[in-house]
């Protein structure tokens, strides 16, 4: 998947590597995170859900491997 710009006040882009099952989380703040073990239909549901910010929140953060 191409870095994906997405609309959300916290999150600028999301860039998703299939075969390592990672997704890089680029924030309006300049940081980025890395998340682990992300599954395809979850990425699915961030990029194209109305709050990815939300989603984030109550989907990604805490419940996968980061660094």
């Amino acid at each position: 998947m191409a870095k994906v710009t997405v609309k959300s006040s916290i999150i600028a882009s999301v860039y998703y590597q299939p075969e390592s099952k990672s997704l890089d989380v680029n924030f309006m703040d300049g940081h980025t995170r890395i998340f682990y073990q992300i599954p395809e239909s979850v990425v699915h549901t961030l990029v194209t859900c109305d709050s990815p910010g939300t989603f984030y929140m109550s989907n990604i953060r805490g419940a996968y491997p980061q660094q």
